[in-house]
């Protein structure tokens, strides 16, 4: 994909523990099958946790959006509707031809692996047009403005991880 060029941090990721930046180390592993190749970024570091205190933790980052194209059929519809919440009304639209849409997927479950829920969450979705469309399979999703979508939520402990569909607007 053409935004993954920005050498190791592409992502712009950063880390900070209780309001101090913190030194990351970035593992990029490369796979290629049949021509088409996949990267994964791992950013980490070393945590202590001391016993009866609290340590917040706040981790900050661009997304790399992956995509595929559509399809008319009825599996794709069905996919369509579990993976990304699509309804009846949104997969008319998207079905009307076969188009390319992106996807950005945020692991939450096996990273869930602390103690209690992520206290304070917060999700911010754009659109990079009012006129582009956008599903997510978190039902209290509140619009902000014409291409500003945000989930807030405290105490949040994620049963399912994040995908979330961007469909371009139709010529």
């Amino acid at each position: 994909d053409i935004q993954v060029q920005g050498g190791m941090n592409p992502m712009m990721f950063k880390v900070s523990v209780d309001g101090r930046s913190t030194v990351f180390k970035t593992d990029r592993k490369t796979k290629m099958k049949d021509g088409i190749g996949k990267v994964w970024y791992t950013h980490h570091w070393e945590q202590t946790f001391p016993k009866d205190v609290s340590v917040r933790i706040e981790h900050e980052y661009v997304p790399i959006a992956g995509g595929f194209f559509t399809r008319t059929d009825r599996s794709f519809e069905k996919e369509m509707s579990e993976t990304y919440c699509v309804g009846p009304q949104l997969f008319k639209a998207l079905a009307e031809k076969e188009q390319y849409v992106r996807t950005v997927h945020y692991i939450l479950t096996t990273g869930a692996n602390w103690k209690g829920p992520i206290k304070s969450f917060k999700l911010t979705i754009v659109k990079e047009s009012p006129k582009d469309k956008v599903s997510v399979c978190l039902s209290d999703t509140r619009r902000v403005s014409a291409t500003v979508f945000e989930v807030v939520r405290e105490n949040f402990l994620p049963t399912q991880d994040l995908k979330i569909l961007f469909i371009p607007a139709t010529q």
